[in-house]
């Protein structure tokens, strides 16, 4: 229900990280991309990467990390 019409039911993985800001600069710098700017979220601090092929992820920092 939360995604927009047309878009069909997938996965999404997330992995724990330490420091998502500095993550997402190094995404960048390594041939990735950011796909969600980094944001404070109920969960904690999360981006979307994609590696240089394009396979999309999570990172997700813990509140008390």
């Amino acid at each position: 229900a939360e995604l927009p019409e047309g878009i069909p039911s997938h996965w999404e993985i997330y992995f724990g990280h330490t420091d998502i800001d500095a993550a997402a600069e190094q995404a960048e710098q390594l041939g990735g991309s950011v796909l969600s700017a980094p944001e404070d979220s109920q969960y904690g601090r999360m981006v979307q990467l994609a590696d240089p092929t394009g396979a999309a992820f999570w990172l997700m920092e813990a509140p008390d990390a």
